[in-house]
């Protein structure tokens, strides 16, 4: 275990275009750099269980465990309003007292800061993205996390949402860091 460090973030630096937000929930799609803890790059002691995806801005959890997950963000609001940020796992909400309610204010520089634990367990990758298709279907269960030699098969999509409590707001972000880190 020398070295593994299953962490990844994703960042976003200066927005330039606002995110708009309604009483709907919207995925938060502006991250600009991918990033990841690996200090013992092409040995095999590498930790891959979180891979981050701005292509896709989802964080990319690849085996069961208990993960802490880390969101700051900072900006501006261009209408006062009741700011709910949500985890996702798999496109549905991953716990209701996983919901973050913060208040925005025009005219100031705003910024929140969230933290939580949870857990993924094997059945918690039903409908997952496939990492790559399993020889060994006909042997291993198809909501197995790992194929033949355990390795990876399936990953668990992870995605922030964001949505104010009434009306309408346009939030444009100067700063945000979200990781997740695989603690158990």
């Amino acid at each position: 275990m020398l070295g593994q460090i299953p962490y990844a973030q994703m960042r976003l630096s200066a927005q330039s275009t606002a995110f708009a937000l309604a009483v709907a929930q919207a995925q938060f799609n502006q991250w600009s750099t991918n990033g990841i803890a690996d200090f013992n790059t092409f040995t095999d002691a590498s930790d891959v269980s979180v891979q981050p995806s701005k292509a896709t801005n989802q964080m990319y959890l690849l085996s069961p465990g208990i993960y802490r997950y880390y969101y700051d963000f900072s900006g501006t609001i261009d209408t006062t309003a009741d700011l709910l940020v949500q985890l996702r796992k798999n496109a549905a909400t991953l716990m209701t007292e996983a919901v973050h309610r913060q208040r925005w204010t025009t005219g100031v520089q705003n910024s929140a800061t969230f933290t939580g634990i949870f857990r993924l367990v094997d059945k918690d990758n039903a409908g997952a993205t496939a990492v790559f298709p399993d020889p060994v279907a006909a042997v291993a269960p198809a909501v197995s996390f790992t194929g033949q030699g355990a390795a990876p098969k399936r990953a668990v999509p992870i995605d922030i949402m964001m949505s104010v409590l009434a009306s309408t707001a346009n939030i444009t972000i100067a700063e945000s860091r979200w990781s997740i880190e695989r603690i158990g």
